[in-house]
């Protein structure tokens, strides 16, 4: 989550205090398609890896908010949507991000038979995001996926530490962020947290993997507050160990006392191949990690006393442990499937898109995972592969103790080890995702938007309100212009921005002024429509309908729920067939928000 600039020279000195050590792993990313042939062929080959879909129920946001002390200070609209770019999405990409995800399934699940889903499947982490996306999963029951939990997917927006006030030790600090949270996410089933995400994770795995949890757990089921391990094999020759726990409460402190670790493991049912491996890693396993990347006491006490934000990713010894006592032999071809880089002061990545707290865990996973290729997602940019190599003069054997503030880095020490990385783009923000054909990993882009070119949200200097009114307006425009050609491709010319300039100019004011209640009213007929039902509950994942879509929203944002209503309404109305919306939805992710470039380093 990128830092708005009212507080940059106070966050660049936290920054320095926090995140800035010496490279401890080198990746060498290759100019050329790296091949495979030869080593080995698994059965479960061809698969895809989707990550970052970090869908949102469009015109959902909220004002940004920092505590300094015990004063809070409000940035206003203006502010956070200009100077915070992954703070703000525009409604229109949110709109088409299930519709897309359908879309890259639909052609998809007659090629593979599995697939990876690299984390960050919700945007603000609320209850409604993640049953929407997984709703568009379960519609595609023949390719089923292993789900990695990502930053947004346990906590506020993958950045508010709702529980780092009691590592402050001053717990009347920072409870302003559960409370957001709250507020955020009411209108959307409330918050997502970390276990409410570990449910739906088993709950999926249940319905499309056929797996028997029950019997696994002794018929109790998930338990909160008690840790369980098990495991699970389905008819297809899928085994699955895990060891799972639920924090007490679905509180401000669950991602800190719930994980999730698993190992898939594929058996060749005839016998003729060895077993192939997928590991997922929790790199949200924040129980013993530090608020703000902190790594020194001094570090953690000044930090997290100013500015309660920014997680970072984190494992913990208990989770390396459970990989340990599970050893492969380094000829079983073996993927390891994690949200951050697993690993610590990585040269040439940013330090918060690693893992920290990993200088001993780091050498001790990468000895438990021999010969293992991991995938990691998180970081926003292209695709790209190429290798991790470890140096040779910081091994040392580390106890099962607090691991050392810091190790040696010679930069004259040979590499003691190299294992194959795969970087994995973000589908909302790279409009792209990654397949294996067993020789080759590779990207593939979504379709087209012929010449459609949605409005960049950073365009001038207008208010979230301005802002959504003219996606709202836009977005109409893009379904008209895709339902005359059938929702296949776009005319030239079919956007008129004169028009849609005019059409803001009326309606803003009308919103943003203080005075939206005079709409709202004129617009009763539908708003009863939007509160009759509980909404989104279309049997088919990629459809959506405006039924309910305003139950629970305060009334002064009631002018919000109406225009997702009205939304639904038009897409709704184009009455194309549903493989048809599901690919009006890949051009209306491709041309709602510009591609994300590898240079951009922005926090996710």
């Amino acid at each position: 989550m990128k830092r708005p600039f009212p507080l940059l020279l106070m966050l660049a000195l936290l920054a320095t205090l926090a995140c800035s050590t010496k490279s401890l792993y080198t990746i060498k990313f290759a100019s050329e398609p790296v091949s495979r042939k030869g080593n080995w062929r698994s059965p479960v080959a061809p698969f895809l890896i989707i990550s970052d879909t970090q869908y949102a129920v469009p015109f959902t946001d909220y004002d940004l908010v920092y505590q300094l002390g015990k004063q809070r200070i409000v940035l206003p609209p203006v502010l956070s949507t200009m100077a915070s770019k992954s703070f703000y999405r525009n409604a229109e990409s949110h709109f088409g991000v299930p519709l897309a995800l359908d879309s890259v399934l639909t052609r998809s699940e007659a090629i593979f038979h599995l697939g990876l889903f690299g984390g960050d499947m919700a945007e603000f982490s609320c209850k409604r995001e993640a049953e929407r996306m997984f709703r568009v999963l379960k519609a595609h029951p023949s390719l089923p996926f292993i789900i990695t939990i990502g930053n947004h997917d346990a906590t506020l927006h993958g950045s508010f530490d709702t529980a780092a006030s009691s590592t402050a030790n001053a717990t009347d600090w920072d409870l302003y962020s559960f409370d957001l949270w709250r507020s955020v996410c009411g209108p959307e089933g409330g918050p997502l947290t970390k276990p409410g995400f570990i449910r739906q994770i088993f709950d999926y795995y249940s319905e499309v993997w056929k797996f028997d949890f029950k019997s696994a757990l002794d018929g109790k089921g998930l338990q909160p507050g008690q840790r369980a391990s098990g495991v699970v094999m389905n008819a297809a020759g899928w085994q699955l160990e895990f060891d799972v726990e639920l924090s007490f409460e679905e509180g401000r402190e669950a991602h800190r006392q719930s994980h999730l670790y698993q190992r898939f493991t594929h058996f060749d049912l005839a016998g003729k191949q060895q077993p192939t491996v997928f590991t997922s890693l929790d790199t949200t396993d924040f129980g013993g990690r530090p608020v703000l990347c902190s790594t020194t006491k001094v570090a953690e006490s000044v930090a997290s006393r100013v500015v309660q934000i920014g997680l970072g990713g984190a494992v913990s010894d208990e989770q390396v442990t459970w990989l340990e006592e599970r050893p492969l032999a380094p000829s079983v071809p073996q993927f390891v499937l994690s949200h951050y880089l697993p690993f610590q002061d990585v040269n040439g990545l940013d330090s918060c898109d690693a893992t920290f707290g990993t200088h001993c865990l780091g050498a001790r996973l990468m000895s438990a995972l021999q010969g293992a290729t991991y995938i990691y997602a998180h970081v926003h940019q292209n695709f790209k592969e190429g290798v991790i190599e470890r140096p040779e003069c910081w091994t040392q054997t580390c106890g099962r103790g607090p691991c050392p503030p810091r190790l040696h880095d010679d930069p004259t020490c040979a590499a003691l080890g190299q294992n194959p990385i795969v970087r994995v783009p973000s589908l909302i923000d790279n409009k792209s995702y990654v397949v294996f054909d067993g020789d080759h990993f590779s990207s593939q882009d979504l379709l087209k938007a012929g010449d459609l070119k949605g409005r960049a949200p950073f365009e001038s200097a207008t208010s979230t309100c301005d802002q959504r009114v003219h996606e709202y307006v836009e977005l109409k425009a893009l379904i008209d212009c895709l339902k005359a050609s059938g929702g296949k491709s776009a005319p030239q010319g079919c956007l008129d921005q004169k028009r849609i300039a005019s059409e803001v100019e009326q309606l803003a004011p009308q919103l943003c002024q203080g005075a939206a209640q005079p709409w709202v009213d004129r617009h009763a007929a539908d708003m009863a429509r939007f509160t009759s039902s509980a909404g989104e509950a279309a049997p088919h994942g990629a459809q959506a309908t405006a039924q309910g879509v305003c139950v629970g929203w305060q009334p002064a944002s009631r002018w919000r729920c109406i225009l997702r209503g009205l939304a639904y309404d038009a897409l709704e109305q184009t009455k194309l067939p549903l493989a048809d919306q599901a690919r009006l939805g890949e051009a209306l992710l491709s041309a709602a928000q510009p591609k994300r470039l590898d240079a951009d380093q922005q926090h996710r």
